[in-house]
């Protein structure tokens, strides 16, 4: 399932709580950005603070290794 799918459906099943999809909002942020579909952005200006984002980090450079 593509990321803006599982992103909804996570949001469907938390009764739209986002906090609970927050690892998929930043991957699909994410993806955007590397694919040039949106401007590269600064993470804490997206709400995301260093622990998040170095977690989410080393987890894409392992997903491309």
């Amino acid at each position: 399932m593509s990321l803006p799918y599982s992103f909804m459906d996570c949001l469907r099943k938390n009764n739209m709580d986002n906090s609970k999809c927050r690892e998929l909002s930043r991957a699909y942020l994410q993806c955007r950005m590397e694919n040039n579909l949106m401007l590269k952005e600064d993470w804490k200006s997206l709400g995301y603070n260093d622990a998040d984002t170095s977690q989410t980090d080393s987890q894409n450079q392992k997903d491309k290794s």
